[in-house]
């Protein structure tokens, strides 16, 4: 029950993630860009094709969004598990081009077919003997090196890096990771070239929002004078002051102007939070594509990476059940060897120099030349 109501919530944030790109696509990409710079000015050749790329960027934000929020896991036997899970690894382009469904490749070993533990490589112990996950749905399947479970799914994924909450769906090595990285990146380029003529537009609606909360009686007024508003923090005192000035404005004939000029705009709170979505829609965005590109140049996963700054606070702990816990997620050291037909002993993880080699190896990208 518990994991249901979790997987119900986990369905929140891509549905918030939709109402935000909803709401920026009404007011920035179809108010302004649309309705303010093509139609009330006139349309330009060149205000065309910068509103045309802007609304290419953003509709391959969001069939990217669609296709990474619909991967479904596609389970393999052990035999052709390394070779399906790299399969789009010859054609990474056709799931930038959106021409490849992105799949989550789930690899279950079973003991139906004992012969097949000899074949592949696979996470043993030190007596050689298979390593299993006994955690929600695998029952006991027995893993593949970097094969890694995801809690929210409940399943263990062939190169899993973490599970994405804005598509609610897992970043896999090399299906769904090159698609993700592209869209952080477009992302971030898309709100960046959106928000640049908007900027001193919201400036001056923050001006007079200002002006009107502190010096026309109402609702904002009685609010910026009330000690209590200090409750609220500094920064969600103003927020809530400019959101209340903006609902006077909209009860009373302000004056009827566009939202959009730059001379005498009718002041709304719609334009600044606009601004500061797409602020974040460029910061966020950005941090991810970068974190993830400088991981995978490290041969690291993201999970990895988290789990060893997890596992040195345990260790640091001297307590049984920290010591318990350490032992419990230690990584797998031992390997199965299917040329030599024997188990050995895994170099210690350490923090290699970055390389592109490696990034491009994850990713799908590598040359066979």
């Amino acid at each position: 029950m518990a994991r249901r109501a979790s997987a119900h919530w986990r369905r929140v944030v891509p549905a918030v993630v939709v109402f935000l790109f909803v709401y920026l696509y009404v007011v920035v990409g179809y108010g302004y860009y649309v309705c303010y710079v093509l139609f009330s000015n006139g349309v330009r050749s060149w205000s065309g094709v910068g509103v045309l790329f802007l609304h290419v960027l953003f509709a391959y934000c969001v069939a990217l969004q669609w296709r990474l929020s619909t991967a479904v896991p596609v389970y393999v036997d052990a035999i052709s598990c390394h070779k399906q899970s790299l399969k789009l690894s010859d054609r990474p382009w056709l799931t930038l081009l959106l021409l490849h469904p992105i799949p989550l490749y789930t690899a279950r070993f079973r003991d139906d077919d004992p012969s097949s533990v000899k074949y592949i490589a696979h996470a043993t112990n030190e007596r050689g003997e298979p390593e299993r996950c006994w955690r929600d749905q695998c029952r006991g399947h027995w893993k593949a090196p970097r094969m890694r479970h995801c809690g929210a799914c409940g399943e263990c994924r062939f190169f899993f890096d973490h599970h994405c909450y804005w598509f609610d769906s897992d970043i896999t090595c090399p299906a769904s990771m090159l698609a993700y990285l592209c869209m952080m990146l477009v992302l971030s380029c898309l709100c960046l070239l959106a928000c640049v003529p908007l900027i001193r537009i919201a400036s001056i609606h923050v001006r007079m929002l200002w002006t009107i909360g502190h010096s026309v009686p109402g609702a904002a007024y009685t609010f910026w004078s009330s000690k209590w508003s200090w409750l609220l923090g500094p920064i969600g005192r103003p927020i809530v002051g400019l959101i209340l000035a903006s609902y006077a404005v909209e009860l009373t004939p302000y004056h009827s102007g566009s939202i959009y000029s730059m001379t005498e705009p009718r002041p709304t709170v719609h334009v600044p939070i606009a601004i500061g979505l797409l602020c974040l829609g460029v910061l966020l965005p950005l941090s991810f594509f970068v974190r993830s590109l400088y991981y995978l140049g490290e041969n690291r996963l993201t999970v990895e990476v988290l789990r060893e700054k997890h596992l040195c606070k345990l260790q640091a702990d001297p307590s049984p059940k920290a010591q318990s816990r350490y032992e419990s997620m230690r990584p797998l050291r031992y390997r199965w060897d299917p040329d030599r037909q024997q188990s050995y002993l895994t170099p210690s993880a350490t923090v290699a120099s970055w390389s592109l080699l490696h990034a491009q190896n994850l990713l799908g990208l590598y040359s066979r030349d």
